[in-house]
């Protein structure tokens, strides 16, 4: 018993141990997109973060998918506003979102312009 608990405390330590290499989240100002209690954050030309928050407070901390969004090169995209929707569109694919809505299969859609993506369209709450 004594050599599994060495086992399983080894990892925990080792991993205490990295986490402190130097890394910052925030992603570049011109990266972002804000539509009211709503934020987009282009990463790639086929990553887009989306988030919502009743009162416009988003989440800045690291995820496991991008610890250090800082570093990474703003990708070329577009954006425009019309009749109430926000379109943001990158070289692999174009996001619809309504503005003002809580996000909803009817308020926010992602179309795949790169056909090389393994979907046509995408609307919010399908599976990825």
């Amino acid at each position: 018993n004594i050599v599994l608990c060495v086992f399983f405390l080894l990892p925990s330590l080792w991993a205490v141990q990295y986490e402190i290499l130097p890394y910052n989240p925030v992603a570049p100002a011109n990266a972002v997109v804000v539509a009211g209690n709503a934020r987009f954050t282009i990463l790639t030309p086929s990553l887009i973060r989306m988030e919502y928050h009743t009162a416009g407070k988003f989440e800045d901390r690291a995820t496991v998918a991008v610890v250090n969004r800082a570093v990474l090169p703003v990708p070329p995209f577009s954006q425009s506003n019309s009749g109430g929707v926000l379109s943001i569109k990158t070289a692999a694919l174009q996001l619809q979102y309504t503005t003002g809505s809580p996000f909803t299969s009817s308020s926010l859609s992602i179309t795949a312009i790169d056909s090389s993506l393994p979907f046509t369209v995408w609307h919010y709450g399908q599976p990825n």
